[in-house]
């Protein structure tokens, strides 16, 4: 049982005994308005019997102020088991934190590098397209590529937390670089064999 449960669970136990005593105390005037005319009008029996009462009711009272004052020291020792649970629960939180954020900055840095990447890829994707042009490969033209490969990086970013801030591609506009290329590469690997003499491979399909 945690500090807060066991300060709530006192409190809640002298709050209990507490309606006892209030009880008690109802009882005990009413006893006394039972017999108080009778004890102060010549009654001896009632008047011992009042008696009892009124020493009754001085105990009842000191009792209820010394339960009153439990009950007030409960209330204080469980607001501060509250916060020392607080304080421990905001300490493992900002750990949890640290932790998180070590992987949010590598995250970053990850990134930074998959850009780097990307630039580097692309950079020599389109170089590697001016080659094939010079060396006489008119398909696919630069804005086929630029268009199609536009389309593949729209797909990619679509599947990224900033996706509503890039175009929305409809399912027949989706591409990955993957597929353009082996595309392209059948229709221009056809006119290499064809250049060189070279035998059509029957696909395994055919």
């Amino acid at each position: 049982m945690t500090d807060v449960k066991t300060a709530e669970r006192t409190l809640a136990d002298l709050q209990t005994k507490r309606g006892v005593l209030v009880a008690h105390g109802l009882e005990l005037e009413e006893q006394r308005q039972q017999i108080a005319f009778a004890a102060h009008t010549g009654d001896q029996q009632a008047r011992k019997r009042l008696d009892g009462i009124n020493r009754d009711t001085v105990v009842h009272g000191s009792e209820l102020a010394s339960i009153d004052a439990a009950i007030s020291e409960a209330n204080t020792r469980l607001q501060a088991a509250r916060r020392a649970e607080g304080i421990a629960a905001d300490r493992q939180r900002a750990c949890e934190l640290r932790t998180v954020l070590e992987e949010f900055v590598e995250c970053g840095r990850k990134l930074d590098g998959a850009m780097a990447v990307l630039v580097a890829e692309s950079t020599e994707f389109h170089q590697a397209l001016m080659r094939m042009h010079s060396l006489g490969c008119e398909s696919p033209t630069s804005e086929l590529v630029r268009v199609n490969s536009t389309s593949a990086l729209f797909t990619a970013l679509m599947r990224t937390p900033w996706q509503r801030e890039f175009r929305h591609l409809a399912p027949g506009q989706k591409r990955t670089f993957a597929e353009l290329v082996a595309g392209w590469s059948q229709v221009i690997e056809r006119g290499i064999k064809q250049k060189l003499s070279e035998p059509e491979v029957e696909s395994e399909a055919a």
